[in-house]
């Protein structure tokens, strides 16, 4: 008899707690199969890196191995997948010996998707949950015990509006509750209560320690265990007028009352309402029309919508976002369910952060005054894919607005990677890795030279600053950047790339060295050499050349610089596994001098400095750097 898989998934973010799980925490699953509970402990959450260095190792080893007994080339034969009937789930649910649970995190699992519906939990979180979830009286009973995990898994599951919503991997620090006073009091250990202002004062400081994790799961598990037990209640999706977490819901009364559309506002636990930052939360803003037929489902004051498999729903970070859907390409964007408009006002938005692996983005963080989670997410990127991050940073002032941006249509990691012209009022950026004759003979693929495709996005009135509208990937790279610019025009890109490109592969960005008001030279923190630099000059106008990883790195500053100094130098990266051989890199030292130009009196140049005239070319990779200064 054939063997049969069921998926069981894992999904990133607690269903306690709502943080996201890091590579190396233990977790469980929850799942109710034919009306009975599966519960799996011990769980171990691995990164994208972990697993595409484990499937390297068993590729190798199918491919080399030649014993016909080997049990590691058996349990990697691939058994016969059968699935549950769509219409008839339950049908082949029973599980036998022959059955194998998969525990799954892929981001677009056909098998997940079909199949019942699990949550994943921090194991600490489920035993805090497990101690403080007190259902009636409090005896644990069997029946109160099952009624408190059946809680749990309705608030896990629930924390998906809708049954097929991408996962929204909010930062940890913005889906924080503020805790209870007592419960924050009692975890460290004090008699008496704190203030509420202490504990905002305390939270602001160590937003993404353990104990905030800990005081979330204690505050589900008492809010669950309080809950009236109540029937769920189903409404058509058109007679509900508003409804926020923990209320009922008002329905309608009178129709004029209701409009044309409906809009969820969700946040790290699925709908919601309320005054919440935009930063923790996103929205759905579909026609009634569309949904008239779909239901609205209401248990323990919690809301789902129920939706035919094959709906889609698309979800924003803007709360109106009715006027950006016509910017949108018409066609290859079915499987694409979440978009982002950034407005780029330096009002609001300072600056924006590239994050790039394998040359092409994966995320796109907009930096403000107020608040910003770029090294959260950073650091979370690097401990998922491994450390092949590239960050990119793109200044912006008010004394120099984007008036264009040229972004490459059509990116693939091997032939055409992500790359983007930034034109503001006095200049120009180069963000990206350019595509031309020399960087496809040195490629990996040989083929007759095109010119890139682009899109120029010109900005008609600098008095209303262009969005930035791109896909947000459930996992992998970006397939749709592009802006609301009305004038829109197709473009060609010209071959840029010299004969005697330094580093092959390389990103390449520049910038003026004259009428430099402060710069800011970033440098790592183990070998201090330059990782990239920030111009800022006497017009307001900022410029920045190679990676400039705000608060990541360390950062040298000089005041109205006289001249600069750079020199080369090499390095080697070891393989700590030692299975690699070791690799060796090339960068650069670099600094400024404020009080000198470093001429002689015959007008020549101390060795390694130059005067600051002409233009900088930077290029960079991961762990490379290549400078030169031409123009001086």
């Amino acid at each position: 008899m054939a063997r049969k898989v069921l998926h069981t998934t894992i999904h990133h973010q607690c269903a306690a707690c709502s943080q996201l799980f890091r590579p190396g925490e233990t977790l469980v699953a929850l799942v109710y199969r034919n009306s009975s509970l599966d519960i799996y402990k011990n769980l171990l959450f691995t990164s994208i890196s972990q697993d595409r260095e484990q499937q390297r190792k068993r590729d190798l080893h199918s491919m080399f191995c030649r014993r016909s007994d080997c049990a590691l080339c058996s349990s990697m034969r691939q058994p016969e997948l059968v699935l549950p009937d769509a219409e008839n789930d339950s049908s082949l649910l029973d599980a036998p010996p022959e059955v194998e649970n998969v525990f799954c995190k892929k981001a677009h699992c056909r098998q997940c998707q079909i199949v019942e519906e699990s949550i994943s939990v921090h194991t600490d979180c489920f035993e805090l949950f497990e101690k403080h979830c007190a259902i009636g009286d409090g005896e644990n009973s069997p029946e109160q015990k099952n009624e408190k995990y059946r809680r749990l898994w309705l608030a896990g599951t629930r924390r998906y509006a809708w049954r097929k919503m991408q996962p929204l991997k909010f930062p940890s620090s913005t889906t924080l509750a503020f805790p209870q006073p007592e419960i924050i009091s009692k975890l460290c250990g004090f008699q008496k209560i704190f203030l509420p202002e202490v504990v905002r004062l305390i939270q602001s400081y160590s937003k993404l320690h353990i104990i905030w994790r800990y005081c979330s799961a204690i505050q589900l598990a008492q809010e669950l265990g309080s809950a009236k037990a109540e029937a769920a209640v189903i409404y058509d999706v058109p007679k509900i007028l508003s409804w926020s977490r923990g209320s009922p819901p008002k329905v309608v009364q009178d129709k004029s009352l209701a409009g044309s559309f409906i809009r969820f506002t969700i946040d790290h636990r699925a709908s919601t309402a309320g005054e919440i930052r935009a930063s923790s939360c996103v929205f759905a803003v579909e026609p009634i029309e569309k949904l008239s037929d779909d239901k609205l489902k209401f248990e323990l004051g919690l809301c789902r919508l129920q939706v035919p498999r094959k709906r889609q729903i698309t979800i924003w970070s803007d709360p109106d976002p009715i006027h950006l859907m016509r910017f949108l390409p018409s066609e290859g964007l079915d499987q694409h369910n979440r978009f982002a408009a950034i407005r780029l006002d330096p009002e609001y938005c300072t600056g924006i952060s590239l994050f790039i692996n394998s040359h092409l983005v994966h995320e796109i963080h907009a930096h403000s005054k107020r608040h910003s989670t770029h090294l959260e997410r950073f650091e979370y990127l690097r401990s998922m894919i491994g450390h092949e991050i590239v960050w990119i940073y793109i200044p912006l002032t008010a004394q120099d607005q984007i008036t264009a941006i040229d972004i490459r249509k059509y990116v693939t990691e091997k032939e055409r990677p992500h790359h983007f012209t930034v034109s503001t009022e006095t200049g120009k950026f180069i963000a990206g890795c350019p595509q031309t004759r020399e960087y496809q003979r040195n490629g990996p693929g040989t083929f007759s030279w095109e010119p890139a495709v682009g899109t120029l996005y010109e900005a008609g009135d600098t008095r209303r600053p262009l969005a930035l509208i791109h896909h947000v990937p459930s996992s992998g790279s970006m397939e749709f950047i592009g802006t609301d610019a009305d004038k829109q025009t197709e473009t060609a890109e010209p071959n840029v790339q010299r004969q005697d490109w330094p580093l092959h592969r390389a990103f390449f960005s520049f910038a003026s060295l004259e009428g430099v008001l402060d710069v800011h030279v970033f440098s790592d923190e183990l070998r201090n050499l330059c990782k990239g630099i920030l111009f800022e000059y006497e017009n307001g106008s900022k410029r920045t050349v190679g990676q400039c990883r705000l608060g990541w790195d360390r950062v040298q500053s000089w005041r109205k610089p006289l001249s600069m100094f750079y020199d080369s130098a090499s390095y080697q990266i070891t393989d700590p596994a030692g299975v690699r051989d070791p690799v060796r890199h090339k960068s650069a030292r670099v600094t400024f001098d404020s009080e000198s130009d470093h001429v002689s009196e015959d007008g020549t140049l101390d060795k390694s400095f130059y005067p600051m005239r002409g233009c900088l070319n930077f290029w960079f990779l991961i762990n490379d750097v290549e400078i030169e200064i031409v123009g001086s």
